[in-house]
């Protein structure tokens, strides 16, 4: 299924410990292999299956898990990340530079066709009926999950997410000036409409 979406986005925090980025190399490395986790993974147990492991990944932000992980989220809706990235700079205790704040979110977009082998969707790995809380998150941010590391073929380009906002599309900052932290469904682009999709990103990146 990712394969069948030429681009694929990540809200990245640069101040966050939860995926490693070298700037310098250009690649994204999971947390647990990361240089600051290498000595502490040698002490974890892995879960028994990878269903387990997506579904302590995805749903680490509602445990407040600080464990590493061996993956990295990535969406193939890219009105998901500038949803997300209001809805975490709305929060009621961000910090006291709440402009500061803002420019701490990177929006990195992704060629998939470089990605094709260790990514797979959310909901391609996980089982409803099972991992129900897992599931729907992973279905309402378009989730696609990449195991290990994102090479630096795959990254078209980053960009500060503040930067960014005056070239949206009017449709769009209406939408996002109704977003709180409290907000609770995100926009979706149906996978259908490839080229509504296509169209929303050159008109921002280009």
């Amino acid at each position: 299924m990712v394969d069948r979406r030429s681009l694929l986005f990540r809200l990245h925090n640069s101040k966050t410990r939860a995926t490693f980025y070298h700037a310098e190399r250009n690649f994204f490395l999971a947390s647990r292999y990361a240089p600051e986790h290498k000595d502490r993974c040698k002490e974890l147990l892995d879960p028994p299956s990878l269903e387990e492991s997506v579904e302590r990944h995805v749903t680490s932000w509602a445990r407040k898990d600080r464990d590493p992980s061996g993956f990295i989220s990535l969406t193939c809706n890219v009105l998901w990340a500038f949803w997300e990235w209001k809805r975490q700079v709305t929060k009621p205790d961000h910090p006291a530079d709440p402009e500061g704040f803002r420019d701490v979110f990177d929006i990195v977009v992704l060629k998939s066709s470089e990605l094709c082998v260790s990514a797979r969707l959310g909901t391609e790995i996980l089982s409803r009926g099972k991992c129900r809380m897992a599931y729907d998150f992973a279905d309402s941010a378009g989730e696609v999950i990449v195991a290990k590391y994102i090479h630096k073929e795959a990254i078209l380009g980053i960009t500060r997410i503040s930067e960014l906002l005056e070239f949206l599309p009017s449709w769009c900052r209406k939408q996002l000036e109704k977003v709180t932290w409290s907000s609770n469904e995100a926009p979706r682009i149906e996978t259908e409409d490839i080229q509504v999709k296509e169209r929303f990103v050159q008109s921002i990146f280009t």
